[in-house]
């Protein structure tokens, strides 16, 4: 049945985000220490967003996060339309298209890491 068939990969991946977000609670920065003054009713609470926004380099964060989150909505949405319309790319050309741009990521996340951790960081 071909319902069943494209269900399959949603729950693969439901399932793998709910069982990561287990694993996630059990990572040791995740947990309070007991008797810790974080447990405390009376805690430091983090700073409310308008003494946050007050500073520039947040402000800067935030508009370039901004940007991040459109920039990659617009491409997720522009590029397979395009894609199909120019090439004619059905649905498994695209699927495998954004397969490969993610085994690209994920081979040079750790590239990037290694040269930011050498090079240091730089005021921009």
């Amino acid at each position: 049945e071909r319902g069943g068939a494209v269900r399959l990969p949603y729950v693969v991946i439901g399932s793998v985000l709910i069982g990561s977000a287990g694993l996630y609670a059990l990572l040791p920065e995740t947990r309070r220490a007991r008797g810790s003054a974080d447990a405390s009713p009376g805690a430091a609470r983090p700073p409310p967003l308008r003494t946050l926004l007050a500073d520039r380099s947040q402000r800067a964060l935030l508009a370039s996060r901004f940007g991040l989150i459109v920039g990659w909505a617009a491409w997720l949405t522009v590029v397979p339309l395009r894609a199909a319309s120019v090439w004619g790319a059905g649905a498994a050309d695209l699927g495998l298209m954004f397969s490969a741009l993610t085994c690209v990521g994920l081979a040079a996340a750790p590239v990037g890491g290694l040269l930011a951790d050498r090079l240091g960081s730089r005021r921009v």
